[in-house]
């Protein structure tokens, strides 16, 4: 199930994590024992709180409300996040569970990745769904062979939905010779080193593309 994880514990790193997966509402892979038995099942993580505890608030009818303080762990296929957490209170269909500040990530980026922290790269992207399709294009942050970052202004945010399909067109005045598909995997509320208020969407690819790499070879050498 897991490869290589790469823990995290830093307060900050984690509120960008849980916060990003809350804002999909997140499915995670759940399980725990009842009566040396263990029990799996699934949750949405719909919001988190962050006072002196981290609490994440899931939806959930499934579980039993006599499962107070019983240990659970929690895993997000798509993200490849696994956790630990205690069962702290129900309310209505929502679970509370206290979040131990301790998360892994799969370490699964062995390809290089470009940023572009000094300089704008224009992407041109289409997203599409069921009702519409439209060509767009945006700041790009960083690119590899298997994924994307890109910026978009706040206010563009309502065009874009988590699991919306996107395709990378072109990269600068490069055309790729076919388009590259994904999926949008995360979105993030920021703001820049101006103050203007942004929002990174991760996108996985669909499969790899050696190809950007070579369009980031050429970009190097221009």
């Amino acid at each position: 199930m897991f490869n290589k994880l790469r823990e995290i514990t830093d307060i900050k790193n984690i509120r960008n994590t849980l916060s990003g997966c809350a804002k999909a509402k997140a499915i995670f892979f759940i399980w725990y024992k009842v009566n040396d038995e263990r029990v799996k099942s699934s949750l949405n993580l719909v919001d988190v709180n962050f006072d002196s505890k981290i609490i994440g608030l899931f939806e959930s009818k499934i579980i039993p409300r006599d499962q107070l303080n019983v240990e659970i762990f929690l895993y997000h296929e798509e993200f490849k996040i696994l956790f630990k957490g205690i069962i702290n209170s129900f309310e209505e269909d929502l679970v509370h569970i206290e979040i131990i500040p301790k998360i892994f990530i799969e370490e699964k980026r062995e390809r290089k990745r470009f940023y572009f922290k000094k300089i704008d790269v224009i992407v041109k992207i289409e997203i599409k769904t069921s009702e519409f399709s439209s060509k767009e294009f945006v700041n790009l942050d960083n690119i590899s062979e298997t994924g994307m970052c890109f910026d978009i202004p706040l206010e563009d945010k309502i065009k874009y939905k988590h699991s919306m399909e996107i395709s990378l067109l072109k990269i600068e005045a490069i055309k790729l010779p076919n388009k590259i598909l994904g999926t949008i995997v995360h979105m993030t509320d920021v703001k820049n080193q101006k103050g203007d208020e942004l929002v990174k969407i991760g996108v996985k690819f669909n499969q790899t593309n050696p190809i950007i790499s070579e369009v980031m070879l050429i970009m190097e050498n221009s």
